[in-house]
């Protein structure tokens, strides 16, 4: 964690700033990588990654890469970092794995209903009405899921 702080407020080394989209996404995906293995149980650094290097276009895969695997070390703990890869992957080829792996965990550990749902969601911002459809159907009736009133009639609606 101090070692994210000295590197976001510090810049390059030699007193030079840059900006980040000439950082080498390489060697941040490196430092990431280090950096988590120290340990992964602060969330500073998917913090970082989330909002402050993904806004630059160049390091947004590599903020995304690190996103889920970090989140695969402790998922039940961590999914919500999984939905900011989601969020920062919408119009990418990936959208769709991430979706769908956050709504695995989603039933896996009962979590909210937007995590829940986010595969069906997904499938509904493509225009696929009878994906979203199945989706939403199979969360009413699977009898492991734990919904509110709220949520059944919601997707009901929906």
């Amino acid at each position: 964690a101090v070692h994210a702080l000295e590197l976001e407020h510090l810049g390059d080394t030699n007193g030079e700033r840059r900006a980040l989209s000439h950082y080498d996404p390489q060697v941040l995906e490196e430092w990431f990588q280090r950096i988590d293995t120290l340990s992964h149980a602060p969330n500073l650094l998917p913090f970082l990654a989330t909002f402050y290097y993904a806004t630059a276009a160049n390091l947004r895969k590599v903020c995304i890469d690190f996103l889920e695997r970090h989140v695969d070390q402790n998922p039940q703990q961590k999914w919500r970092w999984l939905a900011h890869g989601l969020y920062l992957a919408k119009g990418q080829e990936r959208e769709k794995h991430l979706a769908k792996k956050l709504a695995d965990y989603g039933k896996l550990y009962n979590l909210p209903l937007w995590i829940k749902d986010a595969e069906a969601r997904y499938y509904h911002q493509q225009g696929d009405s009878t994906a979203t459809k199945a989706l939403f159907e199979t969360i009413l009736n699977d009898p492991t899921h734990v919904l509110s009133v709220e949520e059944r009639h919601f997707l009901e609606q929906y």
